[in-house]
C-alpha cells in the first residue's frame, strides 16, 4: 500500500493521498482506523442540511445497486471538518484503478477490452434493473479488479422514473444526439450510447481521447450529429464484429441502438476469442492462441529495399504466412489486419 502522506483525518478516516476530483467533489485514499483498512472516500461540500441530503442520494443509490460489477459503498454520513459540513461517503478501495488509468499507461488487448466492457454492462443492467440510470458511463468510472471491472460514480444518477433531462456536468463528449436537443431526456438509451462511447475507447486504446475530441473545432456538431466514432476511426486492429457491436450501441438513432444493457452484454458474449494480441510497437505484436496456448509473434521485418511479415508460431517461422511489401505502410497495415482477423474465430 502507498505510504501516508501528510497527516489529515476527517472522523475516523486518517487521510493519506487524493485519488482524483471532479465536478462534484474529492476522492481521497484513506485508512480507517476503526477497522485498520483502506477505504476510498468522497467528500463533497454540503453547506445545508439540504444540500446535504440531496448529496447523500448517491450513496442511496450505491447501497440499491449492491452488485459484484458495481463499486460498494460501505456507509455514509456527515461530518464537520473544520467548521464546514461535508458529505462522506465511504466505499471499497480498488487498487487498480480505473480503464482509463490503465490505457493512459499501457495497451488493453482486444480480448481484455471485451471483458472489460461486458463487466461494466453487467453492474449498469443492475443498476437499469433497479430503475437507476447512470449518466456518467466512461472509462474513468470503470474501475479493475483481479478478476473483472466495476462500475463507479454515481454522482449523476437518478432514478429512471423521474421526468429528467440531461445534466450540465454530464460527461459531453459521451451524450447521446438527443441530449443536444431543448428537450432532451436522459434514459436507458443514453446510457447505452454512453457505454458504446467508453466500449469505442477501450477496444481503440484511445488514450489521447480527450486531447482529440479538445482540438476539434466543430465538436458541438458531432455531438448533435452523434458521429464522433466515425470521425475518430477504428483502429485496424479491432475485428469487423466488435466494430459492428460498437457501432449499434452508438447508432444515433436511439431505435437503433441495444434495447438494454443485456442485449448489449450479450451481443458481446457471443463473441468468441481466439488470440490475445499484446501490441508491442508498430510493427511487432505478441499473441498466444487461447485454444492451444500456443506463443505467437507477427512482425514486419525490412528485407533490402521490400518489407516482410512474418509469423513466428511458437518460435518456429510459419512460411505460408510470410508476404512481401514495397512499402512499409503496406506491411504494416496488412500486420494489423492479420492482428484483426485473428483475435476473434
Amino acid at each position: 500500500m502507498p505510504e501516508p502522506g501528510p497527516i489529515q483525518h476527517i472522523g475516523k478516516y486518517q487521510i493519506l493521498r487524493s485519488l482524483g476530483r471532479g465536478g462534484f467533489g474529492e476522492v481521497f485514499l484513506a485508512q480507517d482506523r476503526a477497522l485498520g483498512c483502506y477505504k476510498a472516500i468522497k467528500v463533497l461540500d454540503a453547506e445545508n442540511p439540504e444540500e446535504a441530503m440531496t448529496k447523500l442520494l448517491e450513496a442511496k443509490i450505491l447501497y440499491r445497486c449492491r452488485h459484484k460489477h458495481v463499486v460498494i459503498v460501505n456507509e455514509a454520513d456527515i461530518y464537520s471538518v473544520k467548521g464546514e459540513r461535508k458529505v462522506i461517503i465511504d466505499m471499497e478501495y480498488l487498487e487498480r484503478g480505473s480503464v482509463e488509468s490503465l490505457l493512459l499507461t499501457t495497451f488493453a488487448p482486444i480480448t481484455d477490452g471485451i471483458k472489460y466492457v461486458t463487466g461494466f454492462l453487467y453492474g449498469l443492467e443492475y443498476a437499469h434493473r433497479n430503475g437507476i440510470l447512470h449518466r456518467d458511463v466512461k472509462p474513468g468510472n470503470v474501475m479493475l479488479t483481479d478478476t473483472h471491472t466495476k462500475l463507479s460514480d454515481f454522482g449523476l444518477a437518478t432514478l429512471a422514473s423521474d421526468v429528467t433531462y440531461g445534466s450540465p456536468q454530464r460527461y459531453r463528449t459521451h451524450t447521446a444526439p438527443e441530449h443536444h436537443t431543448p428537450n432532451g431526456r436522459s434514459s436507458i438509451g443514453t446510457d447505452i450510447f454512453a457505454a458504446g462511447i467508453t466500449a469505442f475507447r477501450i477496444i481503440n486504446n484511445a488514450s489521447n481521447w480527450k486531447q482529440w475530441t479538445r482540438s476539434l473545432s466543430d465538436l458541438q456538431e458531432h455531438l448533435r450529429a452523434g458521429d464522433l466514432i466515425e470521425c475518430y476511426g477504428f483502429q485496424p486492429f479491432v475485428p469487423r464484429q466488435l466494430r459492428r457491436i460498437v457501432r449499434k450501441a452508438c447508432r444515433p438513432d436511439p431505435a437503433g441502438r441495444y434495447g438494454s444493457a443485456l442485449e448489449f452484454r450479450q451481443a458481446l458474449e457471443q463473441l468468441k476469442p481466439a488470440t490475445r494480441w499484446e501490441r508491442l510497437s508498430e510493427i511487432e505484436w505478441r499473441g498466444i492462441h487461447l485454444a492451444t496456448g500456443r506463443g505467437l509473434l507477427a512482425s514486419v521485418h525490412r528485407v533490402r529495399d521490400r518489407y516482410r511479415f512474418v509469423l513466428l508460431i511458437d518460435s518456429r517461422t510459419s512460411r505460408k504466412h510470410s508476404q512481401e511489401f514495397d512499402l512499409k505502410e503496406m506491411a504494416t497495415d496488412w500486420l494489423a489486419r492479420y492482428v484483426a482477423d485473428s483475435t476473434l474465430s
